[in-house]
């Protein structure tokens, strides 16, 4: 499973390229989508598919300044995940400290998306 959270300012963003690539690289990998203004059931349903996932790579771009909203339940259910990485780009005041506690699932910095998603579901 893939899962991409976005924290933004802006309540509606529609194209994201990160998930349109990824459908093109690997077909075969669950893709999911949600930011900060997502709603419970949207919540809900990404922490059941990361707990059926085998597998969950989670892109998170963060911009400063708005509320993480429903993304920190997400990120709460990720420290149970063993099999979980994380990818986080950019700068949230909260969402850094959080970080700290994922040291151990966070991807280092040198590789594109493509690699280090390809890396990550080639096993």
């Amino acid at each position: 499973m893939f899962l991409h959270i976005r924290i933004t300012k802006d309540q509606f963003i529609f194209k994201n390229d990160s998930i349109d690539n990824l459908r093109v690289w690997l077909p075969h990998v669950t893709l999911f989508d949600l930011d900060n203004y997502s709603d419970t059931t949207t919540i809900q349903t990404a922490i059941k598919a990361m707990d059926i996932a085998e597998k969950v790579f989670i892109q998170i771009e963060a911009e400063e300044g708005p509320e993480l909203g429903g993304a920190l339940k997400v990120l709460n259910q990720v420290i149970k995940k063993t099999s979980a990485v994380i990818d986080y780009q950019g700068s949230h005041e909260t969402l850094n400290k959080i970080m700290m506690r994922f040291k151990d699932k966070q991807l280092g910095q040198g590789l594109s998306l493509q690699e280090k998603v390809q890396e990550f579901f080639s096993d």
